[in-house]
């Protein structure tokens, strides 16, 4: 083996220069720089670290999108799928923003699909009223 004083890296004999570091290695029959050093596993204590529950609202973006309003169902649904990838990059703020971002549009949509329905249930009955007038006048 031979050793780069360089870094202190160890290679084959065969090797003429560092993999690590570049440095030119020593000649295999010149045993004064060659040094195997034991390499010890270091093992790092786990950090314990609160786990991070951010909701991504994301059964309410899709059940928004389909019985409500379909366009901010899809915003809501977008921010929704966000909030995972964020959590996994450990980028908590970014995490918690694309949730009440999905929260936000999730329940404008429900607000939105509400307010239509109750927009089309007086229509349906004026129009009918309307009709029925017609028909019986």
């Amino acid at each position: 083996m031979k050793y780069c004083q360089n870094c202190e890296m160890n290679h084959p004999d065969a090797a003429n220069h560092c993999t690590n570091c570049g440095a030119a290695l020593p000649a295999v029959g010149d045993n004064s720089q060659t040094h195997v050093t034991p390499v010890e596993p270091q093992v790092s204590a786990p950090v314990n670290q609160p786990v991070i529950n951010i909701e991504s609202h994301l059964v309410k973006a899709v059940i928004s999108t389909a019985c409500c309003c379909i366009p901010l169902g899809i915003a809501a649904i977008v921010f929704a799928a966000q909030v995972q990838p964020y959590l996994r990059m450990k980028n908590y703020e970014a995490a918690s923003e694309a949730s009440k971002k999905a929260n936000l549009w999730g329940n404008l949509a429900i607000g939105v699909g509400i307010v239509m329905q109750i927009f089309w249930l007086i229509f349906y009955q004026l129009f009918f009223q309307v009709i029925s007038g017609f028909i019986n006048g």
